[in-house]
């Protein structure tokens, strides 16, 4: 009994550690970081129309709060979620396309075009910068002040890089 107990106690000292990340931050400007902000975003949205649909107040209030979050004016949300929503459906069809392709050269037991991949990852990129510009373009230039410090600073330190070895 008393051997469990210091198990439990060390494992509950131990969690915390275990839990920090690895890896650094991504870096400023990382065109990874503003596509994981899109992801992020969007899923955010999604569950805040899920709470308006159920409670419109609280999904008011959720709403406001985001904005806050992310340092924008609340009339310029929309122009942010219309932006991550059309960037994570483009990266959906870019991930069914680069699958397509790696499933069809596979079939016939061959190994990915390295200038093809490349072109994918081009590809995956000009989405990214194209929403980063619609959005710096779409919203106030207090609110895009605000969002990019937002996506620099303390939604960066949320990420990590994992290096694998």
């Amino acid at each position: 009994m008393t051997i469990r107990i210091i198990f439990l106690g060390v494992g509950l000292i131990l969690l915390p550690l275990l839990a920090q990340r690895s890896g650094a931050p991504l870096p400023l400007e990382d065109p990874r970081l503003y596509q994981v902000f899109f992801q992020f975003h969007d899923g955010v949205s999604s569950a805040i129309q899920t709470k308006k649909a159920q409670n419109m107040e609280s999904g008011r209030k959720n709403e406001k709060g985001f904005a806050s979050k992310l340092r924008i004016k609340h009339d310029d949300l929309q122009k942010v979620t219309d932006v991550a929503h059309g960037f994570v459906t483009d990266l959906a069809k870019w991930q069914d396309d680069l699958k397509s392709y790696v499933d069809k050269v596979r079939s016939q037991k061959q190994e990915p075009d390295p200038a093809v991949l490349q072109q994918f990852d081009q590809r995956k990129l000009q989405l990214i910068e194209a929403a980063v510009e619609q959005i710096s373009t779409s919203v106030s230039s207090a609110s895009w002040v605000g969002l990019h410090g937002y996506i620099n600073d303390e939604h960066r330190l949320h990420t990590s890089i994992i290096e694998f070895k």
